[in-house]
């Protein structure tokens, strides 16, 4: 786990790695168990330089604001990830990150989970969701201002509520 805010203001850090080579921990009891990562609210909260960042296929949990006032333009967010933090007021995992243009969701998700991309988002102008997705979930895209096309894949068969709310830019949607 990294816990909330963890490098929050490391305005100089400008690298962050993950090695996909662990694929196992221990328990308390001392018994191998598959190696999950959870990145806890605003993680690497202003750390300026970080252009980039590979999240792990391990990686499982997301915070909210966990990018928030880097200079991460693009963004991989792999199948693994089941949960993301909303701190409360519907501020997603991506809340906060200005300079973020495009999000990928890997190939083999079956659902986007509601408020990754919504609120403070405003800068993405383009998501890749893979024909795996079956489920964009409730304020997904929220306010994702610069937003201008959408291909939904045909295996969805659940759109949630205001999952395009306020994309005021959007004027095309593909089925």
């Amino acid at each position: 786990e990294i816990g909330g805010g963890a490098f929050a203001g490391c305005v100089r850090l400008n690298e962050v790695t993950f090695h996909d080579n662990v694929t196992e921990t221990e328990n308390a009891e001392g018994e191998k168990i598959p190696f999950s990562l959870t990145i806890g609210n605003g993680a690497f909260n202003e750390c300026k330089g970080i252009e980039e960042i590979n999240l792990p296929v391990q990686t499982t949990s997301l915070g909210s604001n966990f990018i928030s006032g880097t200079a991460i333009t693009e963004i991989l967010i792999p199948k693994g990830v089941v949960k993301c933090g909303t701190n409360g007021n519907n501020r997603g995992p991506l809340d906060g990150a200005e300079q973020l243009k495009k999000v990928v969701f890997e190939d083999g998700t079956k659902e986007i989970l509601g408020n990754i991309c919504s609120m403070g988002s405003s800068m993405i102008e383009e998501v890749v969701i893979p024909s795996s997705i079956e489920k964009i979930g409730m304020d997904a895209f929220e306010d994702c201002k610069y937003l201008t096309k959408v291909d939904i894949p045909e295996n969805v068969t659940e759109i949630g509520g205001g999952a395009f709310a306020g994309c005021v830019r959007l004027n095309e949607v593909t089925f």
